[in-house]
Parts: C-alpha cells; sequence; structure tokens
C-alpha cells in the first residue's frame, strides 16, 4: 500500500517539476520577446496557457520568479555552451559563431543575458547572472591562444566589446570576420602564424 503512495507522490512531484520548467519556459520567452521588466505573473501565464495563479503556486511573488528565471536561463546558457563545446573541438569558432550570433538571430538571448546579467548586479539577492558558460569558454579559449600573460585579458574585455557593439548595433557580423579580429587583438603584431 505505501508503495501506491510514493508512487502517487513520485507523479504529482514529476509533474509539477515539468509545468515549473513549463512556466520558466515561458517566463524566458516572454523576457526575450519584451525584456525582463515584462516578466510577471499575468504575461508567464497568458504565454504558457494557465492562469495566474498557477505561476503564483510556484513562484509565490516575482523576485521568487525571477530568481528562478535566472537560474534557468543560466542553466540554459551553460548547456548551451557544453553542448558547442563537446560537438566541436575548435573553441575560437565556437567563440566567433557566439559573437556573431549575438547581431543575428541571437540577438534576443544575449540581450536577455546582459539584462539578467545587470539585474543580478543590481540585486545581489537574485543570484548568479547567466553567461558563466560563455565566460568560461571565453577565457579558457583566450587563456591558451594568448601571446603575452596580459593579453588574455584585454582579449577578454575586447571580445566582450565586440560582442557588446554586435548585440545593439545593426551590423551583422560573421564568424570568420569575429575570428580574425580575436587573432589580432591576441597577437597583434603577428607573430604566432
Amino acid at each position: 500500500m505505501s508503495g501506491d503512495f510514493g508512487d502517487r507522490n513520485d507523479g504529482r512531484l514529476s509533474r509539477g517539476l515539468r509545468r515549473r520548467e513549463k512556466l520558466l519556459s515561458a517566463a524566458l520567452r516572454v523576457a526575450e520577446r519584451s525584456g525582463v521588466t515584462e516578466v510577471g505573473h499575468r504575461s508567464v501565464a497568458r504565454e504558457s496557457g494557465v492562469s495566474p495563479g498557477a505561476v503564483s503556486y510556484h513562484f509565490p511573488d516575482r523576485t521568487m520568479l525571477l530568481k528562478a528565471l535566472l537560474r534557468y536561463a543560466a542553466t540554459q546558457s551553460d548547456a548551451k555552451t557544453s553542448e558547442l563545446v563537446l560537438e566541436e573541438p575548435d573553441r575560437l569558432g565556437i567563440l566567433a559563431a557566439l559573437v556573431a550570433d549575438a547581431s543575428s538571430h541571437g540577438r534576443r538571448r544575449a540581450l536577455v543575458e546582459y539584462e539578467f546579467a545587470l539585474l543580478a548586479v543590481r540585486y545581489t539577492n537574485l543570484g548568479r547572472p547567466p553567461g558563466t558558460g560563455w565566460r568560461r569558454l571565453l577565457f579558457t579559449t583566450l587563456d591558451e591562444m594568448a601571446v603575452e600573460p596580459w593579453a588574455a585579458q584585454r582579449a577578454a574585455d575586447e571580445v566582450e566589446g565586440i560582442r557588446f557593439r554586435a548585440l545593439t548595433g545593426s551590423e551583422r557580423l560573421t564568424a570568420y570576420d569575429v575570428r580574425a579580429r580575436i587573432k589580432q587583438i591576441l597577437d597583434p603584431q603577428g607573430r604566432r602564424r
């Protein structure tokens, strides 16, 4: 008899976890489309096709919703970066593609990551911002390629700047162009061929 009760609770728990993920996925879509300021119980309920009460059940207030969304977005970002690294051994190519992606179809996601980063800095109780997989890829790739010890940090700052300009500008970048620029940043004298 107790086995039936445990199975019933496990089923309820897994349904609750699936519902929670569905709500966070909807919240991320709202954030990508309209910005983080538009993420709230009603907008998430509308996006996911449930009642605002269902959203409130999982996230009693907006702060809890944003905290969960921040963690969810960070996990999604880290998973995407890890998947790319496993699929493609050319980390510089991946880095260049991610920067170029911010100027095209990946713009909305990159914008949300920047918004979350700023929000997490402003409200430290929200947790870590997404994009740590991106930063880990950025620093490990540049550390390995830098000619001078200080060049990796300088290059990381410049690549972040390129990504931000790609994100906020109207110019579309190609991975090829970004890759060439990163190589030039790392070795401005052309010492490494």
